[in-house]
């Protein structure tokens, strides 16, 4: 399962985490500089991609949330504050087992927030 990195968080991070053996690219080297998020996420979903993203309101804006769920976009959210980039990268590596299991389960329900979803430690 490959995920995309949003655009803000810069490519370190996908290469932190294609280091740590996950399947990651950063959004820009996949969908350009500046792609609109509606095209970006239903392209993501539809290839049955995972974004990775620090955006908590990127699921709140009805146009994305309609693509959110038209598109079945899975995603992991980072935590916002006190973290390095290493525990960025971290995050979302000790967390992929669990968040590949779940992919297929919740994928498309926005909103599930503690229940369904894999949190990072």
């Amino acid at each position: 399962m490959t995920s995309v990195i949003d655009e803000n968080l810069g490519p370190t991070l996908a290469a932190g985490m294609s280091g740590s053996g996950m399947e990651a690219v950063h959004s820009a080297a996949k969908f350009g500089v500046g792609a609109a998020d509606e095209d970006r996420l239903a392209r993501v979903g539809s290839a049955g991609l995972i974004v990775v993203t620090r955006d908590r309101l990127v699921q709140c804006y009805p146009a994305e949330l309609a693509v959110f769920r038209q598109h079945n976009v899975g995603a992991f959210r980072l935590a916002r504050r006190g973290r390095t980039r290493r525990e960025l990268v971290q995050q979302p590596v000790r967390s992929w087992p669990r968040t590949k299991q779940l992919a297929g389960a919740t994928r498309g329900r926005s909103g599930s927030r503690g229940r369904g979803t894999a949190r990072s430690a």
